[in-house]
């Protein structure tokens, strides 16, 4: 009995060593796989559920004015999100935010279910709001201590199990309605949807990465690698050539008039003929892009449009300085030329059956006459000595070169192309009406400002540009506004010639209004009548002044119109005036003397202190990445613009 029972007990311990060895083998083996053969695999098991790409977009870059002052920068927003597999009940916690998102129900109810991990409930709260959602809770406990709002932290889990707060860039319109049109906005994604937003979108937004980040139970997530080297923390910032200073000015008086005066829209702009940057592009209108909203609400969307370079209308008598520049270049006419008048009255016009008419009735007269006193009838008879002397199909490449056809390359989006009907179709009433600007043209303000500006510079055709160059986001400095060979459209006399007579046209012509008591001051006034009905309307004009100062060395051309002005027929009387105050307050802050005798010796330039009223929002505005100062390394030469070879640029000199 004794020996069986220790056998027994013997191969008891025989067959369980059996099996530990066994058991154990196996799990050697299974530890053997898992560290050894399957390592790589199972490794990359666990870090792919523990690890996920997220795309990485750097702070959009910002938006300044040619003296790297701040027109956009960026903040940031909290946004209500939703983990929808974590909301307990969607239908209770719909009914405790309604009353502090002031949405339906049922609408956050649907936000707050389904099987997506997330999902934005509201995005972009007040301050406000969001001090409200952090004092919720599903219980209705008000929290032990004050709630402040920290949009340093860019994910912040709320009291109720499945919300949570995220923080998201929003862009910041510094200046309010300051150049808004040109500026743009963009949409809730921060995507450019017009103007600057829009043209540089692609630079402002820069490049998207994608980094490594670890993810946890509470859904946040900390990056695996210090990525700062490799991405941008903000994307390259836009530098404008508008001066902050003068757009603003040029906005404050043109909306005094167009108020005063009741005009459905107004444009001011400012050029500098010499290289073609734009120092004000101002529309009335005021558009501001962070009211985007409410004014979709009220259906004033229109306000967002540029007109001063969407808005074409027939130029009128600005337009006679163009022609008789073509002329006296072609040789057509010469500065002794005598052209008749006819004491105010041309019948007899093919394809008309009423006379052309002049203000002033004149007899046999010079070409400056002619334009000083606007002759309808004897710049028309300039423009036919141009089709004799050479062909209609000459007239028309002339107009387009100058810039009163087609677009002005201007670097913003949605410009207008301005208007010239094909020559052959030209009729003799077609021909002579073109002359003093209606018929077959129409122009915006941007484009005859570009046609002056050739006037004027000694016949240089320019490029009008709005963008001087970019700060990449390692403080890299681009300047992009050098010019490339340009080409002459007339010559250095022919232009001397002109800015005479058109000298000329503000001291005893139709521009009187324009004079200054400080500069010299030259430009044409212009009446273009609108079509109403098919007809040309009494009551429904377009009132303009194009014009420069100083006389013998342009710096500025100022391009003034007025949609429909009440209480005025002629452009003299509304668009002089504000050409006037726009060189008086323009020229003293560049610095440029005035040139008057008897002027005011003392004159000061407008301090920015003075113009500029403070704003609040820039106190706590990031400032810029770097102390840059706007100078070439060696001076940029442009054209002469007044008989000299070559100059120094402007841009060298305004910043010294």
């Amino acid at each position: 009995m004794g020996e069986s029972f220790n056998l027994l007990i013997n191969r008891r311990i025989k067959i369980a060593a059996i099996l530990s060895l066994v058991g154990a083998g196996c799990l050697w083996w299974s530890l053997f796989e898992l560290q050894v053969i399957s390592h790589s695999e199972r490794a990359g098991a666990v870090e792919k559920k523990t690890t996920k790409r997220f795309p990485w977009k750097p702070k959009r870059g910002q938006i300044l004015d040619r003296n790297l002052r701040s027109l956009v920068a960026n903040e940031e927003l909290c946004s209500l999100v939703a983990s929808p597999t974590d909301v307990q009940d969607p239908h209770h916690v719909a009914f405790l935010l309604q009353p502090v998102l002031q949405m339906p129900v049922g609408t956050i109810q649907k936000r707050l279910t389904g099987r997506a991990d997330e999902r934005a409930v509201q995005r972009h709260l007040r301050p406000e709001i969001v001090r409200e959602l952090e004092a919720l809770s599903l219980s209705g406990e008000a929290p032990e201590t004050p709630v402040t709002q920290n949009t340093r932290r860019k994910f912040r889990p709320l009291r109720i199990e499945g919300l949570a707060l995220r923080a998201e860039p929003v862009r910041r319109y510094i200046k309010g309605e300051l150049a808004g049109q040109v500026i743009g906005f963009t949409d809730i994604d921060n995507n450019g949807l017009a103007g600057i937003e829009k043209r540089e979108n692609t630079r402002l937004a820069g490049p998207t990465f994608e980094v490594l980040a670890r993810r946890y139970g509470d859904k946040r997530s900390i990056l695996q690698e210090d990525y700062m080297r490799e991405v941008s923390v903000r994307a390259a910032d836009v530098i404008l050539t508008l001066d902050e200073t003068i757009q603003w000015r040029c906005e404050q008086i043109l909306f005094e008039e167009c108020e005063k005066s009741s005009a459905k829209a107004g444009m001011v702009v400012v050029m500098d003929p010499g290289n073609g940057e734009i120092l004000s592009l101002a529309n009335y209108p005021p558009f501001d892009p962070g009211k985007k909203g409410e004014y979709a609400k009220r259906g004033e969307m229109s306000r967002a449009r540029n007109n001063c370079i969407t808005s074409v209308y027939e130029p009128g008598s600005t337009m006679k300085p163009i022609i008789a520049a073509i002329g006296l270049d072609s040789g057509a006419i010469t500065s002794d030329s005598q052209i008749d008048c006819e004491n105010g009255a041309r019948w007899g016009v093919r394809g008309r059956r009423l006379p052309i008419t002049d203000e002033h009735s004149m007899g046999i007269v010079s070409v400056t006459e002619v334009l000083v006193h606007s002759s309808n009838i004897g710049i028309g008879k300039v423009a036919e000595r141009i089709v004799e002397h050479t062909s209609k199909g000459f007239l028309s490449d002339r107009l387009h070169a100058f810039g009163v056809a087609g677009r002005s390359g201007i670097d913003l989006p949605g410009e207008s192309p301005c208007v010239l009907r094909s020559w052959e179709n030209w009729k003799q009433n077609d021909l002579l009406v073109l002359a003093f600007g209606n018929g077959p043209v129409m122009v915006h303000a941007l484009g005859l400002a570009k046609a002056y500006s050739v006037l004027v510079n000694g016949g240089w055709d320019v490029t009008p540009h709005i963008i001087r160059g970019y700060v990449g986001s390692r403080n890299q400095k681009e300047y992009i506004n050098e010019l490339d060979s340009p080409t002459r459209l007339i010559h250095q006399d022919v232009s001397d010639r002109i800015r005479k007579i058109l000298g000329e046209v503000v001291v005893r012509g139709t521009g009187k209004k324009a004079r200054s008591d400080w500069y010299t001051t030259g430009g044409k006034t212009g009446t273009s009548k609108k079509v109403v009905g098919k007809v040309y309307s009494q009551d429904h004009r377009v009132l303009s002044f194009i014009g420069f100062s100083p006389v013998e060395n342009p710096e500025i051309v100022v391009a003034v119109a007025l949609d429909e002005p009440q209480g005025y027929r002629f452009g003299g009387q509304i668009a002089a005036p504000i050409f006037k105050r726009i060189v008086e307050e323009t020229l003293p802050y560049l610095h440029v003397p005035p040139d008057l005798p008897g002027a005011d010796e003392d004159l000061q330039p407008i301090a920015r202190s003075e113009t500029m009223p403070a704003n609040e929002s820039n106190q706590d505005l990031v400032p810029v990445r770097m102390a840059l100062s706007v100078e070439a390394s060696s001076p940029k030469q442009t054209p002469s613009r007044s008989g000299r070879a070559l100059q120094q640029s402007r841009t060298g000199r305004r910043e010294q």
